[in-house]
């Protein structure tokens, strides 16, 4: 596993869901612009837990830009190969949002 920062778009609403102990996972794909082309595949999987999960659901959705910290791994699974981020920061970037206004930044 590889520590990383890593600024991404969200690509697929985030989805939430729950652990036996009742933990909050969030797993959505992401996608990043690599510095090589054609080295792989630029889209990963991204997993947030516990309170930040919930943070990401509630904050982020298609087309933001987050900047992520977290640990990058190589998962296979029975088919093939993919990459995944666990996300331990999440941080907006850009948000697409069409206005912010005073009281919807204190809901």
């Amino acid at each position: 596993m590889n520590y990383c920062n890593l600024i991404v778009k969200i690509i697929e609403p985030p989805f939430e869901n729950y652990i036996e102990n009742k933990t909050s996972v969030v797993q959505t794909l992401v996608k990043f612009s690599p510095v090589k082309k054609g080295k792989g595949s630029e889209i990963l999987n991204l997993l947030v837990w516990g309170n930040l999960a919930q943070d990401v659901v509630k904050y982020y959705k298609i087309n933001d830009y987050i900047i992520v910290e977290g640990f990058l791994s190589s998962r296979k699974d029975s088919k093939n190969a993919y990459a995944q981020l666990s996300g331990r920061k999440v941080y907006p970037f850009i948000l697409n949002t069409t206005t912010i206004t005073e009281t919807s930044l204190f809901k």
